[in-house]
């Protein structure tokens, strides 16, 4: 997952030792609600970090899954930020 998210040059993804990762979009083109509102429709989910103190609407973070869920998730965001 940290691979496959590293790949996309919109991203930034922050070294995590808990089940989450937490992310930074680098394209000011893309917030984290919309990254969102384009899950969601998947049934996929992420936390918009927005409302976080210090953090805006570039920042958004996820849990890990069984690894057909994170591929999925993975598959979702790539769509989104690559397309």
């Amino acid at each position: 997952m940290i691979q496959g998210l590293s790949e996309i040059s919109k991203l930034c993804v922050y070294p995590s030792d808990s089940n989450f990762l937490f992310v930074e979009i680098l394209d000011s083109g893309f917030t984290s609600s919309g990254l969102f509102d384009f899950l969601i429709r998947q049934k996929l989910m992420i936390r918009d970090c927005s409302s976080f103190p210090g953090l805006g609407s570039q920042f958004f973070r996820f849990c890990l899954m069984q690894p057909e869920d994170n591929t999925r998730l993975l598959q979702a965001i790539q769509s989104y930020f690559c397309s």
